[in-house]
């Protein structure tokens, strides 16, 4: 096997890749998995902050069972200047064993949704890899609570056949300021649903995974009471900037959606494991039943997903840390300050969330997968600065939504040379949600604009692939698709202005042809997957204001042969992968 990392910097370019591959009948080496995703800069890090110390928090969980959790307590008082938190998870496997999903939590709130890696099937092997993540929003839970309690569940199963054990130490690393002046106004979160919080602390009985299970078409209520408010945000002076986190993952026949055509039959026949309305899934957000916000989730797969040499040793995008996806509710802050400062203890609102397809008609049943979503609410104070050119966004007294172009999937199928495809696609889903206070004029305007696209064909074939032996049973499957969304936010402050236009787009390709005889399976795969990422700020003030351009992307090929009867009996074992990882600024931005 080869690998190898370049870095180039070149004035305002930075480029990441890596290359690795690997030969016929010679796995690679799983010591430590590759992402090519940056860390956490140590430098920028070092520049602003110095390391006050680290705290660990799981010590040493041996992960065995569907059901298990591990929860430990720890204690940390606030932190004077403290300025930066980063979530350490060191894990390690080895033996035989699936990639599992798993999720950190501390007091109820969920900082990482992960997914493991497939360990090396060779005997001694250890399989180590490790994850950063900044939770710098999150130190009014992590520190100053008293007793805390930080939880980790990744539902395992060791028996003769699968003997991977996750071995899992997670660390809190602390920073100060090294400037003297501490930052203000750190978020205070709450969770949508207060069982989480029990079931973290493991006095309930109920798995947290059942909890959060959603599925799709369906819409889950969430009742945030006034109760909930006051004991979180009694402090607040004034509400600020409110967001909202949901972590969204999809499992069993929902984790390859995105290659699915749409097949209306298996509702009719109940068929176990179909897949039913197409290829494109949004997360939707109501208040009130109010449409508060609308988001395509990342088609993340997982390390043993499609075919596993794909993502060895490089790991697929996102698969480490799949990140939440972060909804701005801030023209709904003055919804949550009339509870929060209501004289009726009994006043309250309600989100909802929904993992929808948008095809009327069809309706993805229970029996057909499943999405794990976790939210928490992120309420920012006002800043204490009277100067500050923000709004108040607990004065906005009137929020309403204008929807320009309603969530509407149309599924088509064209012939080309290469046989039928699906094309499934969506018109732009645009709607608005605008907020406004009669008393101060400050004013608030989000547009979201979501559109999606899925090309799929499927081809049963028969006879040989190519594979050592002659495999019967074999099917082609091709997918390709993007998803691009836009949400422009327009904020008015007396006679000054800030528009912020953040651009998220998506793009697949999977080419799969998968047989089987009566010895041995054969997986031959094809990918290519990206995403990137455009922040555009202007304002009234400021002539100059920060653009910047991130992205990353990755091609894979691999074939994998092997017995149906003995797992180290490999007869072909081959494959390449390549990423880039790009941030780009123009010339005039000093970051």
């Amino acid at each position: 096997m080869r690998c190898y990392h370049l870095r180039a910097v070149a004035g305002l370019v930075t480029l990441v890749t890596a290359a690795c591959g690997m030969s016929l009948k010679k796995l690679p080496s799983y010591d430590e998995p590759l992402v090519t995703s940056p860390h956490l800069d140590q430098t920028i890090l070092d520049s602003c902050c110095m390391l006050s110390h680290n705290l660990q928090v799981i010590h040493s969980a041996n992960l065995t069972s569907m059901n298990q959790l591990w929860s430990e307590n720890y204690k940390q008082d606030r932190i004077d200047k403290l300025k930066h938190v980063v979530l350490q998870f060191d894990g390690s496997v080895s033996g035989v064993q699936y990639d599992r999903v798993g999720a950190v939590w501390v007091n109820g709130i969920e900082l990482l949704r992960t997914t493991t890696p497939e360990p090396s099937t060779i005997e001694g092997d250890l399989t180590s890899w490790r994850i950063e993540r900044d939770v710098t929003d999150f130190i009014n839970v992590l520190t100053g609570n008293g007793e805390n309690v930080a939880s980790i569940s990744i539902p395992n199963t060791v028996d003769k056949e699968y003997t991977g054990v996750l071995h899992v130490n997670v660390s809190l690393a602390f920073y100060v300021a090294k400037d003297g002046e501490e930052k203000e106004g750190y978020p205070v979160a709450i969770n949508l649903e207060s069982d989480v919080i029990d079931q973290t602390r493991g006095s309930n009985e109920t798995s947290v995974w059942s909890t959060i299970s959603f599925t799709t078409n369906s819409i889950k209520n969430f009742t945030i009471e006034k109760k909930d408010l006051v004991h979180r945000l009694s402090s607040f002076a004034s509400l600020g900037t409110v967001y909202m986190d949901v972590h969204a993952s999809a499992h069993s026949s929902e984790e390859f959606y995105y290659t699915k055509p749409v097949n209306t039959t298996c509702i009719v026949a109940n068929e176990t494991g179909c897949i039913s309305g197409g290829p494109l899934r949004f997360l939707r957000v109501r208040i009130d039943g109010q449409l508060a916000g609308a988001a395509t989730p990342f088609p993340t797969v997982y390390t043993g997903g499609i075919n596993p040499l794909l993502w060895r040793p490089l790991t697929g995008i996102n698969s480490f840390d799949v990140q939440p996806i972060r909804f701005d509710l801030t023209p709904f802050a003055g919804v949550f300050d009339r509870v929060l400062r209501a004289n009726n203890p009994e006043r309250e609102t309600t989100i909802q969330l929904e993992v929808a397809t948008g095809e009327k008609g069809h309706v993805v049943s229970a029996h057909d997968g499943v999405w794990f979503v976790d939210g928490s609410l992120l309420f920012v104070p006002s800043p204490s600065n009277e100067r500050a050119r923000v709004p108040s966004p607990a004065r906005f007294d009137s929020v309403r939504t204008d929807t320009v172009s309603p969530l509407s999937v149309a599924v088509d199928q064209i012939l080309t040379q290469k046989g039928p495809f699906d094309f499934v696609h969506m018109s732009p889903y645009i709607f608005s949600v605008i907020a406004s206070s009669s008393t101060s004029g400050d004013s608030m305007v989000v547009t979201y604009n979501v559109n999606s696209t899925g090309l799929l064909r499927r081809n049963e074939v028969e006879g040989s692939i190519g594979s050592s032996t002659e495999t019967k049973d074999s099917d082609r499957d091709f997918a390709f698709g993007y998803m691009r969304q836009e949400v422009v936010t327009m904020t008015h402050v007396g006679d000054s202005w800030l528009r912020r236009n953040s651009t998220t787009f998506y793009s697949y390709k999977s080419d799969t042809c998968n047989g089987a005889d009566e010895a041995t399976f054969d997986l031959n795969a094809n990918v290519t997957w990206s995403r990137s990422r455009f922040e555009e700020y202007a304002s009234s003030e400021e002539e100059d204001m920060l653009d910047v351009f991130w992205g990353n992307s990755i091609q894979a090929a691999a074939r994998y042969n092997r017995s149906l009867s003995n797992h180290t009996a490999v007869n072909i074992a081959k494959g390449h992968s390549h990423e880039t990882f790009a941030i780009v600024v123009p010339p005039n931005d000093d970051i």
